[in-house]
C-alpha cells in the first residue's frame, strides 16, 4: 500500500488541516488497493493457464455476473465505461475467441455471451478469487473474515 511522501504529507497538512489522520488511506483507497491485489492474482493465474492475451481492461467484461445474453449497454453500465469503450473491449475479446455477439430475443437486439473459452476464464477467475478469500481468512481469522464479508454484502446491497 503506497504511503504519502513527506512532501505530500506537508501539502496535505496545509490543504486539509481538519483531518488528523492524513497518512491513513480512506475506505475508497483501501478498497481500490485490495481490488488491485485481486486483479493482479487473477491476471497471473490466467497467464499461467494459457490466457496471457488478457489484460486488466478485459476484466471489466468478465465482472460478476459474466456476460451471458447481455446487451453492450448493460455491460458498459456495469463496468462504468462508455458504450464505445465497452464495444472496443468486446471486439477484442470476440477476436480472441472469448465471447460472441448474437441476436437477442426482443426487437433484433444484439447480445453478448461467452464462448467455452470465455467460460473457462470465468471459472478460473472465480477459483482464483475463492483462493484469495481463503488466504485472507487465514490471515485475519475465519470469523473476522466472515464478518468482513457480511459487512461488504450489506454495504454493497442497493
Amino acid at each position: 500500500m503506497p504511503k504519502p511522501s513527506s512532501t505530500q504529507l506537508e501539502q496535505m497538512r496545509r490543504r486539509l488541516p481538519d483531518d488528523p489522520e492524513l497518512a491513513a488511506p480512506l475506505v475508497g483507497a483501501l478498497l481500490r488497493f485490495s481490488l488491485e491485489m485481486v486483479h493482479e492474482r487473477i491476471l497471473a493465474a490466467l497467464a499461467s493457464a494459457g490466457f496471457a492475451d488478457l489484460n486488466h481492461a478485459h476484466l471489466k467484461v468478465f465482472r460478476h455476473p459474466p456476460p451471458d445474453g447481455e446487451r453492450l449497454t448493460t455491460l458498459a453500465s456495469r463496468a462504468n465505461v462508455t458504450k464505445q469503450a465497452m464495444n472496443y473491449l468486446v471486439g477484442q475479446l470476440e477476436d480472441l475467441g472469448y465471447l460472441y455477439r448474437h441476436e437477442g430475443g426482443a426487437a433484433a437486439t444484439r447480445v453478448i455471451s461467452l464462448t467455452d473459452r470465455g467460460w473457462a476464464v470465468a471459472a478460473l477467475q472465480r477459483k482464483t478469487v475463492r483462493g484469495i478469500e481463503r488466504d485472507w481468512a487465514a490471515r485475519v481469522g475465519k470469523e473476522r473474515f466472515a464478518v468482513f464479508m457480511d459487512v461488504l454484502h450489506q454495504i454493497a446491497a442497493r
